[in-house]
């Protein structure tokens, strides 16, 4: 059986690295020596290829060229007509995997949605037509999509998600959004993020992280994900965001070194394409800058990947996590996580565990006080995620009944 897994470009974000293992475990218990394809830039290809065989994945990456918007909507206008026509005017070099794939999966993430720009929006959902114009079957994994604001990209979405064979949210919020799009193709049951299944690196990998690193683990350990694009991504942004969030992050770690007598564990989940605006590296070095506590502060030097730095996470007290798959991590591990919000994904998983009441999106409140109550109420917090983390592995069976029973059809 081939299938496309489209929206991986998982070079430069762990979140999208985390769904990509997560994803190929998933389709290898769904389906029998499956064989599986990634479409890649032209740029990306050898990185991609030097990462596919470190880790051994099963996975092969092929080239998906840049396009025209314009000769793919008039590829979709002539499809009716013509379909070879239609494949010609897509100019998709590798399209012979295209007209073998049984299935295409998407894994997008959070990146379908206007939140991200009116342009962002419509060039992802543009990734989708060569696969609806080949009458490929889809299925779109559980992510968090919307709000589509434009109404260009209202129109535009409803095409699109109603031309695959399922559509399924990975949260509440999102099950309303489709629903108001008038989505026919949504999965009647909300599924979990596949990042939850996401298996950390195992013991040794972790010790020799640990040692390398320099991490005091005779302290308590609070992991920190600090994001480099949080201001960007605030629907509210101002001048005063990033002013306000970098004060909240430090009056964070007064609290966990002064009343914890914590270590800092400062976690970039993202690195790149863009430093500037996207390497978390960027904005972990800003805050320990800026921080009276650096002998209680652990910075990263390496580069890891999701399973190594879940490894990490899942060794601390708390987690404070403007990044969700490193709240993603944490909480898959059972550890209490207070999430800093940007927008509706993290209200709609954290509402998904029970847990919306550990959300700080006020910067103007004291992060202390709510920090001081999670903290309190940690063990608490620990069983009810220890009881959601055996309902979503029943999550991961329902939702291979849907992929085999979208592939017979």
């Amino acid at each position: 059986m081939d299938i496309i897994i489209q929206g991986a470009g998982f070079l430069h974000n762990e979140g999208a690295v985390a769904m990509l293992f997560s994803t190929i475990n998933l389709l290898e218990q769904a389906f029998k020596s499956p064989r599986l394809y990634v479409p890649v830039s032209k740029i990306d290809l050898r990185p991609t290829q030097r990462i596919i065989q470190k880790y051994r994945l099963n996975v092969s990456p092929f080239l998906a060229y840049g396009y025209g918007y314009k000769r793919l909507l008039f590829g979709l206008f002539l499809n009716k007509l013509s379909i070879n026509l239609v494949k010609r005017l897509l100019d998709y070099r590798d399209s012979h995997i295209l007209q073998k794939a049984d299935l295409v999966v998407d894994i997008s993430g959070d990146t379908l949605s206007d939140h991200y720009g009116k342009k962002n929006s419509f060039e992802e959902l543009l990734h989708f037509l060569p696969f609806i114009c080949y009458k490929r079957k889809i299925v779109i994994l559980p992510q968090s999509i919307g709000p589509f604001i434009y109404q260009r990209n209202r129109i535009f979405a409803k095409y699109i998600f109603n031309r695959c064979k399922l559509v399924i949210p990975r949260e509440p919020i999102t099950n309303i959004i489709l629903k108001g799009l008038g989505i026919k193709t949504i999965s009647n049951i909300i599924i979990n993020d596949v990042g939850f299944w996401l298996e950390p690196a195992n013991k040794d990998r972790l010790k020799e992280i640990i040692g390398s690193e320099k991490i005091n683990t005779h302290l308590p350990i609070v992991g920190i994900s600090v994001s480099q694009s949080f201001v960007r991504f605030r629907s509210d942004s101002n001048c005063n965001v990033e002013k306000n969030y970098f004060n909240s992050m430090l009056d964070a770690i007064d609290f966990c070194v002064n009343k914890l007598n914590a270590n800092i564990l400062l976690i970039p989940h993202v690195t790149g394409p863009d430093t500037e605006r996207h390497d978390d590296r960027i904005a972990c070095r800003n805050l320990y800058k800026l921080s009276e506590h650096k002998a209680h502060i652990s910075l990263l030097n390496g580069h890891y990947k999701a399973d190594e730095l879940k490894g990490l996470i899942s060794q601390c007290r708390i987690f404070i996590g403007a990044r969700m798959h490193a709240n993603i991590a944490a909480l898959s591990s059972c550890v209490p996580t207070l999430a800093i919000s940007y927008s509706h994904k993290t209200e709609g998983i954290m509402k998904l565990l029970a847990l919306e009441r550990w959300v700080y999106s006020d910067f103007a409140a004291p992060i202390d006080n709510i920090l001081s109550k999670l903290v309190q109420k940690r063990e608490e917090i620990q069983r009810s995620l220890e009881a959601k983390m055996t309902e979503f592995e029943h999550n991961r069976y329902e939702l291979i009944r849907l992929l085999r029973a979208v592939e017979n059809e």
